[in-house]
């Protein structure tokens, strides 16, 4: 630790960049459950306070989602594994990752469709990706998921 804080030390500039899911919120059963602890929130708006630090989020999530469960403003939010990233002053989506919805959406369907009657799965539509959470599945059910 001391090798970190002396590299830290030095710099005048520090981007904290953090993923939501496991590391800022715990991982849970069902990602409509994750949460980011009111400490931990405190921390981050501390950090972002000071003039050295930029903070950045980053998720599989959408940037809509993760905008909620974080909620604070002049931060970097990276949504859809860095399909759109947002902060002061800026908004991206790549021009290919904005031409991709329909297909996204396509091709989501026709998965949700082949696994719609399996227990415990969870589809998450976000716009330019999907996901298909398969926690909550029972064991034995897993190899067709």
């Amino acid at each position: 630790m001391d090798k970190v804080y002396e590299g830290v030390a030095g710099n005048k500039q520090i981007l904290l960049a953090l993923d939501f899911d496991g590391t800022l919120a715990e991982i849970v059963p069902n990602p409509k459950d994750a949460a980011l602890p009111g400490p931990r929130l405190k921390l981050l708006e501390a950090l972002n306070n000071q003039p050295r630090f930029a903070v950045a989020v980053i998720s599989g999530r959408s940037l809509e989602d993760l905008k909620k469960r974080v909620n604070l403003p002049d931060i970097t939010y990276a949504g859809d594994h860095g399909l759109e990233i947002s902060g002061p002053g800026f908004h991206h989506i790549p021009p290919e990752a904005e031409q991709s919805r329909i297909t996204v959406a396509e091709i989501g369907g026709v998965l949700e469709s082949a696994l719609i009657g399996t227990p415990g799965i969870v589809f998450e539509h976000k716009g330019l990706s999907m996901s298909i959470h398969y926690r909550l599945v029972p064991q034995n059910q897993r190899p067709i998921a």
